[in-house]
């Protein structure tokens, strides 16, 4: 006993760290665990790393979140904070600490509150009919990546990493793996025959690569010293020059063609159940529990209906809602 507790007296933070990251990261979603190994590298661990981690004092926290905070942001202190608090809960069950120095301090009343987070924009008709078909001043394969998002309501991420092999054209389907999803769950996404054709562009400018949308500049190809997607700010920054010389639209974000893509759902009809599994949203409570269908009939046929609405969109060309006629009043 005397052994095991000078050994964990011994621990440095970054030890504990290790070992934390070893034994309780893994219960946490994919996502989150990247985001906070991101956290312990860039900011955690050069701050505290090398202090024995029982000797780590609130202070010492405290300084390492006034330095993230003038860094980053102060949500990302926050963050920080989060994860070096849960790292000495975990060290106070090992044994390898007594106390939690986090316990108490504020991230926000150290480095200021955060700046309120921007809502997600919904492009309305109107923007859209203005802003599709000018998507091809931006350059063919940025006029296709455009298109694609919303029509299969994905992520920009999921499609710059997407490769060739994970598209069936000939079936239709495009399968998004684990470690290119955000929520780390495979993925199928149905393909209708117009995104189908858009592809089929994609491969064609893609010149052999195995990349759906591969990086072009030699420098970012060269610093890497192998093929690379391509940069999704690139898409972010050709969008942004388009809608500054454009009239009567606002700026825009490639994530934000996913809530375009899903509000138009709504009102193209479709339930919400199958609306959010267009976008691969996890499905709460009883539904997540025993609703086990991954409704691809049903998601292909509402790709359909949007498909066809940003088709007329595009072409400008009035959509029918509906094929429901109105009978005239009798006199």
């Amino acid at each position: 006993q005397h052994q095991k507790r000078a050994a964990a007296t011994a621990y440095t933070f970054a030890m504990l760290a290790a070992d934390y990251m070893e034994k309780a990261m893994p219960e946490l979603a994919a996502a989150t665990a990247k985001q906070r190994r991101q956290h312990f590298k860039a900011h955690i661990i050069p701050a505290i790393g090398s202090l024995p981690a029982r000797a780590v004092t609130a202070e010492d926290v405290r300084l390492m979140l006034q330095q993230t905070g003038k860094k980053t942001t102060p949500n990302v202190a926050e963050l920080v904070l989060t994860a070096t608090s849960e790292t000495f809960k975990h060290g106070q069950k090992a044994g390898a600490v007594t106390t939690n120095p986090c316990f108490g301090l504020s991230a926000f009343a150290i480095v200021g509150k955060p700046q309120a987070t921007r809502l997600r924009l919904k492009l309305t008709e109107d923007e859209l009919r203005i802003i599709l078909p000018e998507l091809h001043t931006i350059g063919r394969a940025n006029e296709l990546a455009v298109l694609i998002l919303l029509s299969t309501c994905v992520r920009i991420g999921e499609l710059t990493r997407a490769e060739w092999e994970h598209i069936d054209l000939e079936r239709g389907e495009w399968f998004i793996p684990d470690a290119n999803s955000k929520t780390g769950r495979g993925f199928t996404v149905p393909l209708v025959p117009k995104v189908v054709e858009w592809f089929t562009d994609l491969h064609t400018l893609a010149c052999g690569s195995r990349f759906v949308m591969p990086a072009r500049q030699t420098r970012r190809l060269r610093t890497h010293g192998k093929e690379m997607p391509s940069e999704q700010r690139a898409l972010n920054a050709m969008l942004h020059k388009l809608t500054d010389r454009l009239e009567g639209v606002r700026r825009f974000t490639p994530h934000d063609l996913r809530s375009t893509a899903r509000s138009h759902l709504a009102e193209l009809g479709v339930s919400v159940v199958v609306a959010e599994r267009c976008l691969n949203h996890t499905l709460g409570g009883l539904v997540a529990l025993y609703d086990r269908h991954d409704y691809l009939s049903e998601r292909r046929a509402a790709l359909v209906k949007l498909n066809a609405f940003l088709l007329s969109c595009l072409d400008g060309t009035p959509y029918v809602r509906d094929n429901v006629i109105p009978f005239p009043v009798a006199a």
